[in-house]
C-alpha cells in the first residue's frame, strides 16, 4: 500500500505519497494549494484508493503533439 503524508507549507495544505514508478522505482507525487487539512486527506485516501485498484495515472509533461 502507498504510504503518504498530510502536511501544512507556505500555501495551505499539501500532500506527499509514494507511488511505483518506471521499472518499480519508488516515485513522490505532490499535490498542494488545498484550502483545509480535510480537503487534503480526502484526496490523499482518493488517490490510494486509485493505486489500489490500478487506475492511477502518473502525470507527465508530454504533449499531445509528441504523443
Amino acid at each position: 500500500m502507498a504510504s503518504g503524508s498530510v502536511k501544512r507549507d507556505e500555501a495551505g495544505w499539501m500532500f506527499v505519497v509514494d507511488v511505483p514508478g518506471p521499472g518499480g522505482n519508488r516515485k513522490q507525487v505532490r499535490r498542494r494549494g488545498f484550502a483545509t487539512k480535510k480537503e487534503a486527506q480526502e484526496e490523499l485516501t482518493r488517490l490510494r484508493g486509485d493505486l489500489q485498484r490500478g487506475t492511477f495515472v502518473t502525470r507527465t509533461k508530454m504533449t499531445l503533439g509528441e504523443y
